[in-house]
């Protein structure tokens, strides 16, 4: 069961969460995830692929995926 943590954690707790990165939604891309929920949805869960070219919606029951968004460009390879 998921319980909030507070503003001090333990070292045992900072070793458990590990950030993998982060996902930026618009509202339009929610909106859409609310519409199409049930098409993508097993078992009422929906997963969202993460890629350079921005997230998309897995179809479980064919080999696609739609296209959710891109909320931003990617930011520019330092130099």
């Amino acid at each position: 069961m998921w319980k909030p943590m507070g503003n001090s954690r333990s070292k045992r707790d900072s070793m458990m969460i590990k950030h993998l990165g982060h996902a930026e939604f618009t509202i339009d891309m929610v909106q859409t995830l609310h519409q199409y929920f049930d098409t993508y949805e097993v078992n009422g869960v929906v997963t969202v692929e993460i890629t350079n070219a921005g997230l998309w919606l897995p179809n479980p029951h064919f080999s696609s995926r739609q296209f959710l968004g891109l909320a931003r460009w990617p930011k520019a390879a330092s130099h």
